[in-house]
């Protein structure tokens, strides 16, 4: 019966180009232009150390162990893939709830899905039922999950459509997890699993990082600011840039540029002043728009700017941050207390992280660049698009860090507070 509420939430959903494990040509062919990693010899690796029943489940405890030191040992059970279905099967009323609002439909910022969570949803979930079906199929969780039982709730959805619902939901996690397997889910909202209220107090700030600590032995995968491993907080896909908008550096006006909303975002009112600012002390040129325009305006002052402002937005992160790597320019993420960048490693060669108190020396030290150097790093963000900063990308990416396989992907603690 659970697969029931599974099969008709996918059909909704309506994904282009995902259809259980990612449609690959060659994988040599691939490697060399660095288009997806070589998920063949992972997969054959993982599925060794599976029959032999050898999972290392020490990654796992070294990211846990990050937030929660005094985790001394987890195990992966013996009856892993009846856990999964019993969690799923008492889950199963909870993504009915959602799909009966949204459809696979929920909408932002002009943009309605299918978003990061659904993708996640569906792909994962076709990935391991085409392993379970036919007669000689492989049934093994960890042959997709690495060390992990994944739980599968659209989270945003459901939080959109109920909050009662979704207390309940979350209710039913605590009493069904074990406090000695681990788990990974993935959740599209702002506070790791909790779904905030509309007015935030204090205390209520408290009480969401305590429901989080009833946790501690799931990794949350978090695009929008909260969880253990940030990964990139997509929308709609975004092309490279190309003429006429994109320009040779050299022939750039202007040194950086924002496009976006102010009124609400006390820290792009303060971004803002810095910038216009600081200009006028190195005599540089800047556009801060205070509106969103057509996509042909944005671009055009994109692709005349050296690097483009990115801060944080609800959020620790923005849509904008990675609009702006799909276009393959140079992104200065702007953050309040912590930053939130996946792919820290990978990062520090594409981007500029900062907080507004830094933010004035940062632009100068832009501005003292040397503009082959800036055009380096735009180089390499168009040869990581593909394998990063798309969906299909992300989704690699989290499959390869779920299987300890080379993922760019990164573990952290879980901020103390949010801001």
């Amino acid at each position: 019966m659970m697969f029931v509420f599974w099969v008709l939430w996918f059909s909704a959903v309506a994904i282009n180009g995902i259809h259980g494990e990612l449609e690959c040509e060659d994988p040599a062919s691939l490697l060399q232009r660095g288009d997806i990693h070589d998920k063949v010899n992972m997969t054959t690796m993982v599925e060794a150390q599976v029959a032999k029943n050898i999972i290392d489940m020490e990654p796992v405890l070294q990211c846990l162990r990050l937030t929660t030191p005094n985790i001394q040992t987890l195990k992966y059970p013996k009856d892993a893939e009846k856990h999964f279905e019993k969690l799923q099967e008492v889950l199963a009323p909870y993504v009915q709830v959602a799909k009966n609002r949204f459809h696979g439909r929920s909408c932002s910022e002009g943009f309605c899905g299918p978003w990061i969570e659904d993708r996640w949803l569906e792909h994962f979930m076709s990935t391991w039922q085409n392993r379970t079906s036919g007669k000689d199929a492989t049934k093994r969780l960890a042959e997709v999950f690495g060390p992990f039982i994944p739980i599968f709730v659209p989270y945003n959805d459901l939080g959109r459509t109920s909050a009662g619902e979704y207390a309940k939901m979350i209710d039913t996690l605590q009493k069904s997890l074990r406090p000695d397997v681990a788990y990974i889910t993935l959740a599209n909202i702002l506070f790791g699993l909790i779904n905030p209220p509309p007015e935030k107090s204090l205390l209520q700030y408290e009480r969401m990082l305590h429901i989080m600590k009833t946790f501690p032995n799931v990794v949350v995968l978090g695009p929008g600011g909260y969880g253990h491993v940030p990964i990139p907080h997509l929308k709609q896909p975004e092309e490279l840039l190309q003429k006429p908008f994109f320009k040779p550096m050299a022939k750039r006006d202007l040194l950086v540029s924002f496009m976006g909303r102010y009124e609400t975002n006390s820290l792009r009112k303060k971004m803002k002043k810095i910038v216009e600012e600081e200009a006028k002390t190195l005599g540089v040129k800047v556009d801060m728009h205070v509106e969103f325009e057509a996509n042909d305006v944005w671009h055009q002052v994109a692709g005349n700017s050296k690097v483009s402002l990115c801060p944080r937005g609800s959020g620790r992160t923005s849509y904008r941050l990675f609009e702006i790597l799909q276009l393959g320019l140079i992104p200065v993420h702007v953050y309040w207390d912590i930053p939130w960048l996946p792919y820290p490693d990978l990062y520090k060669n594409i981007g500029f992280s900062t907080d507004l108190e830094g933010l004035p020396n940062l632009l100068k030290k832009i501005n003292d660049m040397d503009l082959q150097e800036l055009e380096r790093m735009e180089e390499r963000i168009r040869s990581f698009k593909a394998t990063h900063f798309t969906y299909e990308g992300v989704l690699n990416q989290i499959s390869l860090f779920m299987k300890n396989g080379g993922s760019d992907l990164r573990c952290q603690k879980l901020p103390d507070g949010y801001k």
